[in-house]
């Protein structure tokens, strides 16, 4: 296990035990790092998928300095979707704004259809978490936010 996913996971325990009027989310469980899937993508050398999510990592440090986001971690858990079927969303944001609203971030350059079904099949099944799809083009970032339907998929 990758010390920083024992930390990461350490301080989402540690977020809930010192925020208890959050309810815990239902279900929510941390996948070990020995379970989760064996065949994740390369990493560039300073331990990011890609160069988009170190650009992205950047803007968030910029605005962690700025006193916007409270606080982030990069890969910080995964999510079971069903057997053999994780999420790993690419970021965690906590925005200063709101301290009790988790936002789980996926950045894309170019989004294919796999992707987008994962990601609104875990914005479907851990509602608590608000999910953002966040691409960069022409210079600006562009959100869209994934809403959590109800209902079966």
């Amino acid at each position: 296990m990758r010390s920083s996913n024992r930390r990461d996971e350490a301080w989402a325990i540690r977020y809930m035990q010192e925020h208890p009027e959050l309810p815990m989310p239902p279900g929510l469980r941390v996948v070990p790092q020995e379970s989760r899937p064996s065949t994740p993508a390369p990493r560039l050398t300073d331990g990011y998928r890609s160069k988009l999510e170190r650009f992205y990592a950047q803007r968030l440090d910029a605005e962690q300095h700025a006193g916007v986001v409270l606080h982030w971690e990069y890969e910080p858990f995964s999510l079971r979707l069903g057997h053999d079927c994780f999420y790993m969303p690419d970021f965690l944001v906590i925005y200063r704004a709101q301290p009790t609203l988790i936002e789980l971030h996926e950045t894309k350059g170019h989004w294919r259809e796999k992707a987008r079904v994962k990601i609104k099949a875990a914005a479907k099944q851990h509602y608590y978490f608000r999910f953002q799809a966040v691409q960069y083009n022409r210079g600006e970032w562009i959100y869209e936010p994934i809403p959590a339907k109800a209902g079966r998929i």
